[in-house]
This record gives C-alpha cells, structure tokens and sequence, in this order.
C-alpha cells in the first residue's frame, strides 16, 4: 500500500531561518492497523468477500484531507537538543485573538510571546527584552536598528497589515548586530492568488466606565491585492483614533510625559507592494510602506498626586514618522547558484513631549530625532558537492542620525505650572550628527 504523499515547499527566511510547507492526503482504508493479516486460509469464500468489501467501503467513505501541517527548521545542523535557541510563528490567526483597537504590536507581543517583555502602555518598547536581553527587529527582512537608537520601532508599523511574525530566541550572535536575545521578523500582508481580492477591517473599542465617546477607539483597514498572470500586487491602507484613557475608577490616565503614550493620538498606515514573476524560480519585487502618527492632547500629567489635567497649549505635539523602500531579487538558477538580492532606503523623525530641565541652565527643551538608513544585501549558495552547500554575501550599509531641539517660554511654563508650552525659539542641534558605515562579509 502506498504511504502518505508530502509536498514539502521551502520559503528562506531573512534571519537565516527555512520553513516546510507539507500538505498531506490520508486515506483511511490504506491503512493497516494492528500486526495481524488481514484474513487467513481457515477463512470461508463467502467470509473472504465480506472482508475484501469493508475495505472498499470505506475507501469511499473515510477519504479525509488533513489541516495544513507547517514544519519549521533552521540552517544550522546542530541538533535542536545541543542548540539554546527556539523558533516561534505567530501566524495572523494568533495574533488576532490578541489584537484589538488601539493596541500596538508592542502590546500584542508582550502578552503572548513566551519571554518577552509586558507591554509599556506607551509609543516605546524600551525594556521589552527577549529573557532580558536585546532583540533585533526585522521589517519584511529590513532591519530597523539604527545608531540613535529610539525604541519605537514595535510602534511602527500597524497591526492590521501584518501577515505573521517570525521569532528566534537564544543564542542568535550570527544573526549579526543588534541581536544578543534573538531576531523579531514582521512580515506585512502578502498577495491573493485572485485576479483581485479586496479585505476590509472595522474595529471600535471603549471604556465601560466612563461610557462616554471619549474613550473610544476607531480603527479601520482596506486591502485589495491579487495576481495578473507574472504580476503580484497589493495596496493596504490603514487609519486609527484613539480618545483618553481612564483608570477603574473613571479618572482620565494623562498622556505619559517621557516617552509619550498613545492617548489622544491619530494614526495612519499605507502598503504597497508588487511583484513580477520572471521565471518559475525567479522574481522582482518592490514595496513601499509610510506611517504617521501624532498626538493631539488637551491632557497634561501633573505631580501630587499624579493625576491629569485639561488646558495643554503644546505648538508641536509629539509625532512618529516612518518611511520605507524595499526592492528584492530572487533566483533559482544564478550561474546554477541561488541568488538573494535586498536593497533598501528606510528614514524615520520622531519626536517627544517638552520637558524641563536645569543643567547646564533652566530650559524647557523640546527634542526631535532623525534617521536615515541605506544599505544592500546579496546572499549566494553555491553547492559545492553532492552533500555540500555553502552560502556567502555582503552586508553594505550607512546610517546617519541627528538630533534637533528647540525651548519654549521659561517664564510661561512657570506660570501654567507645566500646561503652556509656545513661543518657541529657533532650531538647534541637541548632539553631534553621526554617521555609520558598516561592510560586511
């Protein structure tokens, strides 16, 4: 009797990692049960064809196609029991059932991955640790590490356009900078295989007490994508509002003053991706991916007790920006070698809540950060004998960061007791601009 029959189809993760896809067909009757035959000598005819019906039977009737099994593994050959690292999927169906208006991907990860730190209730993932140590976050295969670094990048990108996200913990030094505790791949939608597909998604959450409109979320989405003979396309765009927040006992939660959190903020999403399929084994592909998201507060966080306050009079609420261009080549049969190609151009502005300050003088600083990121990657596998494979490539990459501030009226802010922060002065720079050129081979 044939056994069971697997379509295995491997698909290279950026951080090193491969995964099995198998489908399996099983047919009930084709399987023997149990040591014994399935008749004897001794039997009469009469018996004989009584038995040889059944299996017929349910031939037709126990055909049953199994659920989609997906295997994951790895290129290292170690044994997963001599290895300190595990690999989590978080495929969209999971994440769903942790996702919900106004929640970020920061929040989504720090309630249900094993290890990671809980969520900050914040626009920062500052002290979300894999096992406490520092994780390298991959968007679609570009990393999002950078010289200044400002822990927003979990914020960054809305959950809605995310297709599943890839995780590996332990011991990933050869995963490259940035990544003592492990790698986090976000991998945004992918195509339909139809002509055109179209998704939306409509959300709204709110506080029972109090029930009142200033405490809900709107969240919206749509996305359509399909396949056109060679080409591949998808366009996502994305908006959320969030109102205040309140405690259990109905009290507004004011805007965090530090790192900024997400009350009172508006935000919005865009993904468009698209792909040519030049040969069987061979592709092109660009996609491009904005997101903004600014605060627009009446709230300010006062001391003793901390409680919030209405009356904020702020000329420029703390905002994120993000950009990025990803163009990706891939080949099958490069010169009978494997050929993986990624360029990139990524730039982000972020800004934070004013603050006071006394050293070296009395200010009230207000900062924004800049970054800007260029870079290249090529990947080649060259099998060198029948059970021998070697993989080589390049790493080229420049990373320019500064900082700019400005200060607002001293004597005002005094006066408010922190509420009013306007007559701005002039730009300046608040460091040194730095730039950063990495190679590797």
């Amino acid at each position: 009797m044939p056994g069971l029959s697997f379509d295995l189809c491997l698909q290279a993760l950026s951080s090193g990692a491969k995964h099995y896809v198998p489908r399996t067909r099983q047919r009930g009757a084709r399987q023997r049960r149990g040591n014994g035959p399935l008749m004897t000598s001794r039997l009469i005819p009469i018996v004989s064809l009584s038995l040889f019906a059944s299996p017929l039977t349910l031939m037709a009737q126990n055909e049953e196609e199994l659920e989609l099994m997906k295997v994951y593994a790895t290129r290292t050959s170690d044994s997963i029991h001599d290895t300190p690292a595990s690999v989590t999927i978080l495929e969209r169906s999971d994440i769903d059932k942790f996702d919900s208006p106004g929640a970020n991907l920061s929040t989504v990860l720090g309630k249900m991955l094993p290890g990671f730190g809980a969520p900050t209730e914040s626009v920062s993932s500052f002290g979300q640790t894999l096992r406490g140590r520092d994780v390298l976050i991959l968007i679609d295969g570009i990393p999002q590490i950078e010289n200044r670094q400002i822990s927003r990048q979990l914020n960054n990108v809305k959950v809605e356009s995310i297709a599943r996200v890839e995780v590996i913990s332990g011991a990933n030094a050869i995963y490259g900078s940035g990544a003592p505790g492990g790698i986090i791949n976000i991998i945004t939608k992918s195509y339909s295989t139809e002509a055109a597909s179209f998704e939306t998604y409509l959300g709204t959450s709110f506080a029972s007490k109090p029930l009142s409109y200033r405490s809900q979320t709107y969240n919206t989405q749509q996305t359509i994508s399909g396949t056109l003979g060679s080409w591949k396309y998808l366009a996502s765009i994305g908006a959320e509002a969030r109102n205040n927040r309140f405690d259990s006992s109905g009290k507004i939660i004011p805007p965090e003053p530090a790192q900024t959190s997400r009350s009172d903020t508006d935000s919005y999403d865009v993904l468009l991706k698209g792909l040519y399929q030049i040969t069987p084994d061979s592709f092109v592909e660009a996609n491009l991916q904005l997101f903004q998201e600014k605060q627009d507060t009446d709230y300010v966080a006062m001391l003793n007790p901390y409680r919030g306050e209405a009356g904020l009079e702020l000329d420029e609420q703390p905002e994120s920006k993000r950009k990025q261009i990803g163009l990706r080549y891939e080949s099958g049969s490069f010169f009978g070698q494997k050929l993986s190609v990624l360029a990139y151009h990524r730039n982000r502005e972020l800004s934070f809540f004013p603050f006071y300050i006394t050293v070296p003088a009395p200010i009230v600083n207000q900062s924004r950060t800049f970054a800007e990121v260029t870079g290249a990657k090529a990947v080649v596998e060259t099998r060198l004998a029948e059970s021998v494979e070697m993989a080589w490539g390049l790493d080229l990459e420049r990373d320019k960061g500064k900082q700019r501030a400005h200060s607002y009226s001293q004597l005002r802010y005094q006066i408010s007791e922190g509420k009013i922060y306007n007559g701005k002065s002039a730009d300046y720079d608040y460091g040194p601009v730095i730039q950063t050129d990495k190679a590797g081979l």
